[in-house]
């Protein structure tokens, strides 16, 4: 894809403006030390500032820009707006101490990758590991087969999104509603994971390498499998995976493409992706809070509140804040509260026709809030680093723990149990669940796990040496798929993407690690068996 000059010196100009801006109104509020503050807006401007301009590596694109969100712009929000940590801060007092410390650990962390990804891309360049060019025989073998494989990625597109959207397999924030077949469920997880975005980058690829433009009907294929992929998996993540893989083909393309064709244009195709993404989060957060909540449970909460207030009774030991002040009050409900039926009676009316009011209503007011929420907050970092930096008895065995932290959808996760419930107001830490499928976690980000034990030397090392995994992961991704460019990017933005999100159940990290291994194999296998057969 290509991308006018201008505009991108308009983004660039943009981007520059907006740390100017954020920057001029949450400097003065900062209470800590000033260096401190000035010291996480550079170096975090600094990685995003080498990821694009000399870095070789997608995740370091993909790490630069989450880490932004995540600790400077999210520090200057919270310092703009005067709001706590969204997701829990735990013990942290909002004192300058707690700052100063919360934001050593925040610029050690991005430091440490920063150091890693200007070691690793000049070793690649030192080693002169050139990829490997293009193979005639697998150019020739998708120009005459490539409408084969798209009928067939199709297919496969509808077949796994049905398929895991009836049964409820894996869905985000919710239990599995059926037990299937240990291995169909791995494959099931699997493509919705990797499996089908990888073949839609591939297919994205050899359509360039072949005609040096795409098709429209490649890129409907690529937007329609983003979209009933994470439609299936009650998503609104797809914005992230669908913009990292376009702008991989921006970085790869961008001198090989024709630029006189309109569907080759960066900018066309991410406003295509925002008109998509905008459409399908209502019907998204619709399902989820459904699914999230169980209607008829919280209906019969509130018609209760309303029989009782009607007798002038308050209940003290309500189930959630949602029922303090119902307001689903009219003349109907009004006449049946009146009514001489028995309570039960009255309540079982009541729910009912709150359950079936609720179904007709979608609150477009609702879903812009939660929309703005998320921009304004949702991003992975900070708050998970102050929780932790301000817990009282950081060790070695903290660490430890976390990594041997088992499954159980009875209880809130580690981070969650360790530092953020028992300095809140509510210290239970068995997880209250809403339905019966419901299950959500507050992930603490990677720099917040690393930072359990309380050591910036200790930070430093490991955050390098997580970056030179997963940086090996991507650029091997690319050498052993005979130069798929834009698979090995999305490979670097998954690998950047967990990273950033990383903290739950972090025992289980292999099994992602093995998905993407198992992956690039397949893929490696698959184009060997064809440029020895495919003449």
């Amino acid at each position: 894809m290509y991308l006018n000059k201008y505009i991108k010196f308009l983004a660039i100009t943009c981007f520059l403006i907006l740390n100017i801006v954020l920057l001029y109104f949450s400097f003065s509020d900062y209470k800590g030390q000033i260096i401190l503050f000035l010291a996480l807006l550079l170096i975090s401007n600094a990685y995003i500032y080498f990821s694009f301009k000399h870095s070789k590596l997608f995740l370091d694109k993909t790490l630069s820009v989450f880490l932004w969100l995540g600790f400077f712009y999210k520090l200057c929000i919270i310092s703009i707006f005067q709001t706590s940590f969204p997701e829990g801060g735990g013990a942290f007092s909002y004192s300058a101490y707690d700052f100063d410390r919360l934001l050593k650990f925040s610029s050690i962390g991005i430091l440490g990758f920063l150091v890693a990804s200007i070691v690793f891309n000049k070793i690649l360049n030192f080693k002169n590991l050139s990829y490997t060019h293009d193979n005639p025989i697998l150019l020739n073998f998708y120009r005459k087969n490539r409408k084969y494989l798209f009928l067939m990625f199709l297919m496969l597109v509808i077949i796994i999104g049905s398929t895991n959207f009836y049964l409820g397999f894996y869905q985000k924030g919710l239990l599995p509603r059926y037990e299937i077949n240990f291995i169909f469920g791995a494959f099931l997880k699997w493509m919705l994971i990797f499996g089908l975005t990888s073949i839609s980058c591939l297919l994205l690829e050899y359509e360039l390498k072949v005609f040096k433009k795409l098709s429209t009907f490649v890129l409907f294929l690529f937007f329609f499998e983003l979209a009933f992929t994470n439609l299936s998996l009650l998503s609104r993540s797809m914005i992230f995976g669908g913009s990292a893989v376009l702008f991989s083909i921006y970085l790869n393309y961008e001198d090989k493409i024709f630029k006189d064709k309109l569907i080759n244009s960066l900018i066309l195709n991410v406003s295509i992706l925002l008109i998509i993404f905008v459409l399908m989060i209502f019907p998204i957060n619709k399902i989820r809070n459904s699914s999230y909540i169980d209607a008829m449970y919280f209906a019969k909460e509130t018609a209760k509140q309303m029989v009782l207030d009607s007798k002038g009774i308050i209940e003290t030991n309500r189930t959630n804040e949602n029922f303090k002040k119902p307001e689903i009050q009219n003349i109907e409900i009004k006449k049946i509260i009146d009514s001489d039926i028995s309570d039960e009676k009255k309540i079982e009316i009541i729910s009912q026709k709150i359950v079936n009011r609720e179904k007709q209503i979608l609150d477009i007011n609702e879903n812009i809030e939660r929309i703005m929420f998320v921009i304004k907050n949702r991003f992975v970092g900070l708050d998970g680093v102050a929780a932790v930096t301000s817990y009282p008895k950081q060790d070695y065995n903290l660490l430890k723990r976390a990594l041997n932290e088992e499954f159980n959808p009875n209880l809130y996760g580690f981070y969650q149990r360790i530092f953020v419930i028992p300095f809140e107001n509510n210290n239970e830490t068995t997880y209250k669940k809403s339905s019966k499928r419901h299950y959500g976690i507050i992930i603490p980000g990677i720099i917040s796990f690393l930072s359990y034990p309380g050591s910036l030397s200790f930070l430093i090392c490991a955050v390098i040496l997580a970056h030179f995994f997963c940086s090996s992961i991507e650029y091997l991704s690319k050498r052993l798929t005979f130069n798929s460019s834009i698979f090995s990017s999305f490979i670097g933005f998954v690998l950047g993407y967990r990273l950033v999100h990383f903290g739950y159940l972090p025992k289980q990290t292999y099994l992602i690690i093995l998905a993407i291994v198992i992956t690039i194999l397949l893929i490696f296998f698959l184009k060997f068996l064809i440029i020895k057969n495919f003449k």
